[in-house]
């Protein structure tokens, strides 16, 4: 089982595909038959081209997003009060902001949740990330290193500020 969303770049295609024996795939027919709409036929062809099509890039990009997401790792657990782990795949990590709840930002309003943390990151610093509860991971937020390094240096500085900012 898999898709084509990390390794070709086509998230929110929402393409998967499976294999093996008969009886297995058949009830995963049946199942996934019920439970949702069939993806466009544009969204099908672009996923059977990229499947096709040359697979040079693929290790290349992998090695880019470890190093991104090394870096993004390491650079948000030097900050007080963030605690990230290292996620073995994605292009996204989910600190905890947990240790920030509670605190003031600039403007003296308190960080209740982490839907207050990402509001208020982005108001004062610019930094656009998405709060955990979306996810069902209150206390912590998404960041995704799917963008350059320069992209993401200049985001992590803004956060570790934010953060020194808070009290």
């Amino acid at each position: 089982m898999n898709g084509v969303s990390k390794a070709y770049s086509m998230t929110g295609w929402r393409i998967g595909y499976a294999a093996g024996p008969k009886e297995i795939i058949k009830a995963i027919g049946k199942i996934q038959s019920q439970s949702t709409s069939n993806p466009s036929s544009i969204s099908q062809a672009a996923a059977v081209e990229a499947l096709n099509g040359t697979q040079d890039f693929i290790k290349e990009r992998a090695i880019s997003f470890q190093k991104r997401r090394d870096f993004v790792v390491k650079a948000l657990n030097k900050i007080n009060g963030i605690n990230c782990l290292n996620p073995d795949g994605a292009f996204y990590v989910f600190p905890s902001c947990k240790d920030l709840i509670g605190k003031k930002d600039s403007k003296g309003n308190v960080l209740k949740t982490d839907t207050d943390f990402v509001q208020s990151l982005l108001e004062n610093n610019g930094v656009a990330v998405v709060q955990g509860s979306a996810f069902g991971l209150a206390g912590f937020f998404r960041i995704s290193y799917a963008t350059s390094m320069k992209n993401l240096e200049k985001a992590l500085d803004k956060i570790k500020y934010f953060c020194e900012s808070l009290n």
